[in-house]
């Protein structure tokens, strides 16, 4: 279906991806891309600054398979892609011979990411059937189509791809090391974190910074999430680069009932994270009473110092916390 092409009022051509700003100024995307990189970051007609994520601009995609080519719709069909209109992305394979594997020159974004970033299944699918390479990841920052379906819940399109052949332990080369298993864990959705260990997802794999799916859930208050990873034998000891533990974040939190899972899973009380302590102290520190009474029921020391020399003790005094004062007390803190 012919559409009416948009004229950048930035280069003046006219073009078929149109991106509106927050600002509610449109531009093509070529334009947004050197403006945002070579120029200012600035909006050329109201100087509003521009975001950088492509998820905070309205994309739409001019489709005129009247008067386009093949290198034009080439070019958009990653958009097309992340639009959702099956119609279209037919349309394009099919009738124009579209590679569906080839990014776009500007963004560098691959068909199958952006429709598997959007919850497109039924593109997905059909991208798949037409040889899209599962395990593409886009240059910039590495994204795989199942990082973003893992990312956003798409539990539908993450079992579709891991059956698919999909490796589920592929990571990021953006900097941070991050896999399907870590990022699923970190946003909560259990069903995905399920499907991935069911086929061979390593629960132990690490970040760049050390922190594992088992910490980052037990960070973000995740129970289940908690819960099945050290069923399916996550190292409840297992320590980030700075000497962080799933059992002292959970304390610094103040999540209680992982706390207690992790502890009756052999979580060790008295590790000390680097120049920070235990967790009794930063427990102690943060006034949270049954935290408190769990690691002293279960050997923590409450004379441990940290690096400065301040205890458990010392610093629930400092911030006023009598009950834990009390009960440190009572537990032989001096």
């Amino acid at each position: 279906m012919a559409q009416e092409l948009f004229e950048c009022p930035i280069c003046c051509e006219e073009c078929a991806l149109v991106m509106k700003a927050p600002c509610d100024h449109e531009f093509c995307g070529t334009c947004v891309s050197r403006t945002f990189n070579e120029v200012n970051e600035k909006c050329p007609l109201c100087r509003a600054i521009l975001p950088e994520l492509i998820d905070e601009y309205v994309v739409t995609t001019r489709l005129n398979f009247e008067n386009f080519n093949v290198e034009q719709i080439q070019e958009i069909f990653p958009f097309v892609c992340r639009g959702g209109n099956i119609a279209d992305v037919t349309q394009c394979v099919e009738q124009f011979g579209i590679d569906v594997n080839q990014p776009d020159s500007v963004y560098g974004m691959i068909p199958l990411v952006t429709s598997s970033d959007k919850g497109h299944f039924p593109i997905v699918e059909f991208l798949v059937q037409k040889d899209a390479d599962v395990n593409h990841a886009e240059a910039n920052d590495g994204k795989t189509p199942l990082v973003a379906s893992s990312a956003n819940g798409h539990f539908s399109i993450v079992e579709f791809l891991v059956q698919n052949g999909a490796d589920v332990n592929q990571t990021l080369n953006n900097g941070s090391g991050s896999f399907p298993l870590f990022i699923s864990s970190q946003n909560g959705h259990f069903s995905i974190v399920e499907c991935l260990v069911e086929n061979s997802a390593a629960v132990n794999q690490a970040r760049i910074d050390g922190t594992t799916p088992l910490f980052i859930s037990s960070q973000n208050g995740h129970f289940p999430i908690v819960e099945f990873l050290i069923q399916n034998e996550a190292d409840v000891n297992q320590a980030a680069n700075n000497g962080g533990t799933p059992l002292y974040i959970s304390c610094q939190k103040g999540y209680s009932s992982i706390v207690e899972i992790l502890v009756q899973n052999g979580a060790d009380v008295n590790q000390a994270v680097n120049d920070r302590g235990i967790p009794l102290y930063i427990s102690s520190q943060k006034g949270y009473f049954s935290i408190v009474e769990i690691l002293v029921q279960n050997g923590a020391d409450v004379n441990q110092a940290d690096d400065d020399g301040d205890t458990p003790l010392m610093t629930s005094i400092h911030y006023g916390h009598e009950d834990v004062v009390e009960l440190l007390r009572q537990h032989g803190a001096e």
